[in-house]
This record gives C-alpha cells, structure tokens and sequence, in this order.
C-alpha cells in the first residue's frame, strides 16, 4: 500500500498511508474505533477503492487513484470479518465447497483441499453441522478455514476474536499463530488489542483518527 487516502462524506479516513507487508509476514494495524483501520481492510481486500495511492499485492498493482483494477474475488484473498458472516443454511463443508467455486482449483481437488483445510483448523469432525451447532470457538475456526481453503496470496483478519472470552482468545490466537507460520501465508490483522496485536503480528501499525483539519 502507497500513500493511499480515503475520504466519506469530506471525512478523511485514511490519510497518505503507506506500509509493506513482507513475504510470510504479519502485520496488524492498532488503533481505536474510527480511526480507519478496517477501512484499510476494505480497501486491500477490493470492497473499497482507495480515492489516492496504490495497493500493489505482489507485483500486481490491485487498485490506485479512485481505480478497482482487479476485482475484489480475482485477489485471492482470504478474509475473516469481524461478524465471520457465517451463512446459517450451509454446512460446514459447504461453507468451502462455496468459495471454491470461484477459484481456479479443479472440481475434482475439492474433496482433498476441504478434507486437508478442515483438518488444519481442527474441525474435520464438524464437517456436516451447521453454523448454529457451532460453538463460538467452532465458528471462528470455520470462518478462517473458509478463508484458506483457497490459499490465499494473503489473510485478512478484522478483530477476529473480540467476542470470545479471555481463555479461548488466547487459545486460539496461538493455534492461529502456528497454522500460518506453517503455511507460509502473509496476514493483515486489525484489532484494538496492543496484547493481540504482538501475540499475532510481526510489525505494528499504531493508526490515529485524522486530525480536526483533514475532516473538513
């Protein structure tokens, strides 16, 4: 991301932002709420269009200057959101069978890739339930399995763990930790959690709502 600004409505969200994410790295952006930090999010992933500056994911050039010039599914990119955004008439397997479908992995890799994702966040024993006979463990579990089925070119997570308790947050944010590190794949993180954000991440982004003048 270079030097990329966003305005609503004369509000400036993100203003003259720049950072790189390294190859296999994690970065996470910490700040308080309106500060822009899913902005940010949003604008990596393609679900907004940054209004000045470049997002680049690798040597491609995603978006730049008010311009979407790769669709947001044509990114490859794995995206956990703050509310999962579960679907609650899909099963478990489903759930990936559905966002293989706008992949380009062969139909008939399907089985294996669902087996093999499911089983790297241990919930292959799930695999025909529903969202609403997960536990809340469970269902975070599937949305981030949902977002690597596809192995993604990279992972965004938007404060993925905020509605679980003390002891299972921790839980999870190191079994999180370990699976990426052994997949290789580089991540995003968002929270308001300077503890999660070091647990997770390798680098931190401390962001800061703009300033009176800039909201103008």
């Amino acid at each position: 991301m270079h030097r990329v600004t966003k305005h609503f409505d004369g509000t400036s969200a993100v203003a003259d932002l720049s950072f790189d994410i390294p190859d296999a790295g994690a970065v996470a952006l910490v700040g308080p709420s309106g500060c822009g930090k899913t902005t940010v999010l949003r604008i990596v992933a393609g679900l907004e269009t940054p209004d000045t500056g470049e997002v680049w994911l690798g040597d491609d050039r995603v978006a730049a200057d008010g311009k979407l010039i790769v669709a947001p599914h044509r990114r490859r990119i794995g995206l956990v959101p703050q509310d999962l955004a579960l679907w609650p008439h899909m099963s478990v397997t489903r759930h990936l069978e559905f966002v293989l479908g706008s992949s380009r992995i062969p139909r008939s890799d399907y089985r294996n890739t669902i087996d093999e994702t499911l089983r790297l966040a241990r919930i292959g024993r799930l695999a025909g339930r529903f969202p609403h006979q997960l536990s809340g463990g469970e269902q975070q579990r599937l949305a981030l399995a949902r977002a690597l089925v596809v192995a993604p070119r990279l992972l965004l997570l938007d404060e993925p763990f905020s509605s679980l308790d003390a002891e299972l947050r921790t839980e999870l944010q190191q079994e999180l930790v370990q699976l990426r590190r052994r997949l290789k794949v580089p991540m995003l993180a968002v929270t308001h959690d300077r503890q999660e954000a070091g647990v997770l991440a390798d680098s931190i982004i401390e962001m800061r709502p703009a300033p009176p003048a800039l909201r103008a």
